[in-house]
C-alpha cells in the first residue's frame, strides 16, 4: 500500500505549482490589461482635451472674422462661402502645430449646414439636399466645424456648429427696451429681457380708473425660462446661446434699482438674493449696451419696399427709395417713387379699392332708388372680384389709399411668402372683425404707409411694418390666433414707427386655470415700436405668446389673481396679493417667448448690417470602428 503512495507529494507539488503560476499569469495579464486599458483610457481623454482645443481656436478664428462685422445682408451666405472655400489653406494646422508633432490635433472638415449651392455643393456638409438657394436663407447660415485629435492610435472628433445671421437683437428678447424698462407689480416673463439703461422695479401696480389714478399693492416681477427648450429647428441649437433661458440681460447691477413706496425714490437693489425678488440674483447676466444690433424701422422698412420689386433689381433703386423718403410728408415720396419703379420693372398698377354708395334717404325718389341699386350693384361685383383677387395674391401688390379688411373684403391670402411677396398699403390699415362666430384670415407680408388697426378675431400669418411716426397703431380688443400653415402654427410679427397700444374695452376677464398658449387670450405676435410703450394687465389679462420690445422705453403695470369692480364702482377689486397665496401661475400679465418666428417668419423680418455669430453645444462623434 505504502508502495502504490510512492511519488503522490511529488505530484501534489507539481499540481500547485502548475495553479500558482497560472494565478500568478493571470494576475499578471490582468495588470497589464488594466494598466493598457488605464493607459488607453488617458489617451481617449487626452485627445478629447486636444480636439476641443482644436475647436475653441477654430471658433476664436470665425469670431474675429465674423461676429459684429459690418455687413449687407444678403451678402452673408456668399462671405460665409467664401471663407470655407479658403479653409484648404490652413486645413493642415489652423492650430499652429507641425503635423508630425506628437500628439497631434487639427480642424478636419468646416462646412456650411444648409440648402445646398448646386454650384459650389462641395463647401456644403453631406447628405444635404441640393437646391436654388432662397433670398431668404441668405440672412442666416450655420458653420460646422470638425476637430480631430490623436494620440498614441486613439482617435476622437468633436463637432460644433455656429450659426450666423443677421437678425436685429430684439427678436431674440421675451420683453424689453433700449432705454428704461419699470415694471410696476407682477407680471410673469417666459423668456430673456433686456434693459439698455435702468430696469426699475416695484411692488405695486398703477392703473387709472374712471379717470381716477390708482394703484395696488402686489408682488415683484417672476422671470422664468421658456418651456420649450429644444432646438430651433436646427437653426438655433441648446446649450449654446439660449434664446429663452429666463436671463434679464443689463449694463450693471448698478442700474437695477426698487421701490416699495410708488412715490418714494429708486434705491440700487444690492440683495438680488432676498425672496421677494423671486431668484433675481441668478438671472442678471451682464452685458455690453454697444453690442446690442438695433434696428430703424424707416430702413427696414425701405429694404422690404426694394425687395417688393423683385429679382435682379438694380442695387441702386434702394438707395434711390431712401433718398425719397422724409418723415415731413409720411412717406409720401417714398410710395410715389415706389409706384413708379413697380410700374416701370413690374408693370404693377396701384388698386383702388372702391366705396360702398351711401343709402339714399327715407324720402328718396324712385330715381334716386334705382341709381342707388344700380351702383350697389356695381360695389358688390367689384368686391366679390377683389376677394377672389385677394384670396390668392403673389409678387408685389400695391392697394392706392386706406384699405379695411372687414365686411365686404374679407381676407388676405398669400400663396406663399417669400422676399418678393408684399402686399404695399398707400394709407392706413384697418382689419376689423366684428362677427362674433367668425375669423378673418390674413397670410401676407404687408407694408403700410401709415398706421395700423386690429380689432376682433384674426387669424394671422403676417408680418407688418407701420412707416407713419405719428400715429398710434391699437390692437383693441383682438383675439390674434396664429394660422396653421403646413401643420405649424405661425404668428404676426409688428414693427411700428410709431407707438403701439394694445387694450380690451371689456375688462375683468376671469383667470380660469392661467395663462395657457391655446387660450383665447393669448396673442399669438411679436410687438416692436421704435417708441415708448406702455402697457397694462390690472383690469384685463395681457397674455401674448411671442414678445414686446419698445425703443425707447417700456412700463408694465401688472398684478396677480382676478380683478373685479367694486360694490362702489369707483375702484377695482384684487384677489389676496401676498407670497403663498399667489405667485406667476396667477399672472394676469404674461409673456411668453416664441423663437419659432425666426422660421415662421423669415422672409418678412428685418435685418441689420451686421453679424451675431451664435455658439452651439460641443459634441463627441462616436468612435468609429
Amino acid at each position: 500500500m505504502l508502495r502504490e503512495e510512492k511519488g503522490s507529494a511529488f505530484l501534489l507539488v507539481v499540481f500547485m505549482m502548475l495553479l500558482f503560476t497560472l494565478v500568478g499569469v493571470a494576475v499578471l495579464g490582468a495588470t497589464i490589461g488594466g494598466a493598457a486599458r488605464t493607459q488607453k483610457s488617458e489617451d481617449n481623454l487626452q485627445t478629447v482635451h486636444l480636439a476641443d482645443k482644436a475647436l475653441s481656436e477654430a471658433m476664436a478664428h470665425i469670431m474675429a472674422r465674423f461676429d459684429n462685422q459690418s455687413i449687407s445682408p444678403s451678402l452673408l451666405t456668399q462671405n460665409v462661402e467664401e471663407f470655407v472655400e479658403n479653409f484648404t489653406g490652413y486645413e493642415n494646422g489652423i492650430s499652429e502645430l507641425d503635423e508630425a508633432k506628437k500628439p497631434e490635433y487639427r480642424i478636419k472638415n468646416i462646412c456650411i449646414l444648409g440648402t445646398v449651392n448646386p454650384l459650389k455643393q462641395r463647401l456644403y456638409c453631406q447628405n444635404q439636399s441640393a437646391a436654388s438657394p432662397s433670398r431668404e436663407e441668405d440672412f442666416l447660415t450655420t458653420i460646422r466645424v470638425t476637430a480631430e485629435a490623436e494620440v498614441n492610435g486613439v482617435k476622437r472628433d468633436l463637432v460644433q456648429d455656429m450659426t450666423l445671421d443677421t437678425f436685429p437683437d430684439f427678436l431674440k428678447y421675451a420683453f424689453g427696451s433700449e432705454g428704461d424698462v419699470v415694471i410696476n407689480g407682477a407680471p410673469s416673463f417666459k423668456g430673456n429681457i433686456y434693459a439698455g439703461d435702468e430696469l426699475l422695479i416695484q411692488n405695486v401696480a398703477n392703473y387709472t380708473y374712471l379717470n381716477n389714478p390708482l394703484n395696488a399693492n402686489t408682488q415683484f416681477l417672476y422671470v422664468d425660462p421658456v418651456e420649450d427648450r429644444s432646438a430651433l429647428d436646427g437653426i438655433y441649437v441648446p446649450d449654446g446661446d439660449d434664446l429663452g433661458n429666463g436671463k434679464i440681460q443689463i449694463q450693471s447691477q448698478s442700474k437695477i434699482k426698487y421701490r416699495i413706496d410708488p412715490q418714494g425714490t429708486y434705491q440700487p437693489l444690492e440683495n438680488l438674493g432676498d425672496p421677494q425678488f423671486h431668484d433675481l440674483d441668478s438671472k442678471v447676466e451682464l452685458t455690453e449696451k454697444k453690442k446690442f444690433l438695433s434696428i430703424d424701422v424707416a430702413q427696414s422698412f425701405v429694404d422690404k419696399a426694394y425687395d417688393a420689386l423683385g429679382t435682379g433689381a438694380d442695387p441702386t433703386l434702394r438707395e434711390a427709395l431712401w433718398s425719397a423718403y422724409t418723415p415731413l410728408d409720411s412717406g409720401d415720396g417714398l410710395m410715389a417713387q415706389l409706384k413708379g419703379f413697380l410700374s416701370e420693372l413690374q408693370s404693377i398698377n396701384p388698386i383702388t379699392i372702391p366705396t360702398a354708395p351711401s343709402l339714399p334717404d327715407s324720402g328718396a325718389t324712385s330715381e334716386e332708388l334705382d341709381s342707388y341699386n344700380e351702383a350697389k350693384l356695381d360695389y358688390d361685383r367689384a368686391m366679390s372680384a377683389l376677394n377672389a383677387q385677394f384670396s390668392n395674391l403673389s409678387g408685389a401688390v400695391i392697394v392706392e389709399g386706406d384699405l379695411t379688411i372687414g365686411d365686404d373684403l374679407n381676407q388676405i391670402r398669400y400663396t406663399s411668402k417669400g422676399s418678393h411677396d408684399w402686399l404695399i398699403v398707400n394709407g392706413n390699415l384697418t382689419i376689423q372683425n366684428d362677427g362674433p362666430n367668425s375669423v378673418i384670415p390674413i397670410r401676407a407680408n404687408i407694408l403700410v404707409k401709415g398706421k395700423v388697426t386690429l380689432i376682433g378675431d384674426l387669424e394671422m400669418d403676417s408680418t407688418i411694418f407701420s412707416l407713419q411716426h405719428d400715429e398710434l397703431n391699437e390692437i383693441m380688443d383682438a383675439q390674434i390666433r396664429g394660422m396653421v400653415v403646413n401643420d405649424k402654427k405661425r404668428e404676426l410679427v409688428m414693427i411700428a414707427n410709431g407707438p403701439i397700444d394694445i387694450y380690451r374695452v371689456t375688462a375683468f376677464q376671469p383667470l380660469g386655470d392661467g395663462y395657457k398658449q391655446s387660450s383665447i387670450h393669448t396673442l399669438d405676435g411679436f410687438f416692436y415700436t421704435d417708441q415708448t410703450a406702455e402697457l397694462y394687465g390690472v383690469g384685463s389679462l395681457f397674455w401674448i405668446h411671442g414678445g414686446f420690445f419698445a425703443k425707447e422705453g417700456i412700463t408694465i403695470n401688472a398684478v396677480l389673481g382676478d380683478t373685479t369692480s367694486t360694490e362702489t364702482g369707483t375702484t377695482l377689486s384684487f384677489d389676496p396679493q401676498d407670497e403663498g397665496r399667489l405667485d406667476q401661475k396667477q399672472a394676469r400679465f404674461v409673456i411668453d417667448y416664441n423663437k419659432d418666428v425666426f422660421i415662421n417668419q423669415l422672409a418678412g423680418l428685418p435685418r441689420v448690417n451686421k453679424i451675431r455669430v451664435n455658439i452651439g453645444q460641443k459634441k463627441l462623434l462616436p468612435v468609429q470602428n
